[in-house]
């Protein structure tokens, strides 16, 4: 069955779910904060309030561990990341705590650039984000190291090529403790690989089989001929095929499924 993705704004919304369905959230790691899908990664601000600015704030993670980007640990400092609502001129910079706030213009999804572009050594990452009447606080952005990531790709013997794309997919319950999803398949067309998290570490990633433990799916080597993508779940999860994940080229888009 051919599903796109519904938008939510808070892991609450997702109670009148059918198991059918699912949706895509940015939760602040559990706890605050809203996300969804975006379309083109270019797109700004669409929606019927665009002209009330509301508050987006949070933080930048430094991500030691893909299985677990929004874990957020102490690390030095975190100053001067631009975070960016794609198709607009909104922008700020992360303080050395890495927190940050932007001023939204209005009630509506946002894909949000972080480090693009970047120079300091920071892998350029999209993340959709939801913005409700009321504003959003205490949403975690990643932030993933070049080095950290170019030793992740070695390690699992994946090059990435500069006009290609690909994709972080975490799946998550919408019922509390929130646990992730294991054994999800994730088969995505064109890409080089999809990588599911193992028990070893870091560095454990498999080409084969289904989400382990933390519910994590990588999808490296998407080809970057449209304005988003999509792909197909299925072993733990119905079915189904997830649609319209904004993408860039050379850039990670960042996504969490979240269904019952």
């Amino acid at each position: 069955m051919r599903l796109p993705i519904l938008l939510a704004l808070a892991l609450a919304t997702a109670s009148g779910c059918t198991d059918e369905e699912a949706r895509v959230v940015q939760t602040g790691g559990g706890g605050g904060g809203g996300g969804g899908v975006g379309g083109n990664s270019d797109a700004g601000p669409s929606g019927s309030d665009a002209n009330v600015e509301l508050e987006l704030s949070g933080s930048v993670c430094l991500v030691t561990d893909m299985r677990d980007p929004f874990l957020c640990p102490q690390t030095t400092s975190l100053e001067g990341i631009e975070i960016r609502i794609a198709g607009t001129t909104i922008s700020t910079l992360s303080s050395a705590s890495g927190a940050f706030s932007l001023a939204a213009p209005g009630i509506d999804t946002y894909n949000l650039q972080i480090a693009y572009g970047d120079t300091d050594g920071y892998r350029d990452v999209l993340m959709p984000v939801s913005v409700s009447s009321g504003g959003v606080e205490n949403v975690r952005l990643p932030a993933i190291p070049d080095s950290f990531w170019l030793d992740l790709t070695t390690a699992v013997g994946v090059a990435e090529s500069s006009d290609s794309t690909g994709l972080a997919v975490y799946f998550q319950s919408s019922e509390p403790p929130f646990a992730p999803i294991s054994g999800v398949e994730l088969s995505a067309v064109g890409a080089n690989a999809t990588l599911y998290d193992g028990p070893l570490g870091i560095n454990d990633w498999s080409p084969s089989g289904l989400t382990g433990a933390s519910g994590t799916a990588l999808v490296l080597g998407l080809p970057n001929d449209t304005a988003t993508t999509q792909f197909d779940v299925s072993g733990a999860l119905s079915a189904r095929t997830i649609s319209d994940v904004p993408i860039d080229p050379n850039v990670l888009t960042i996504v969490q499924i979240i269904t019952q």
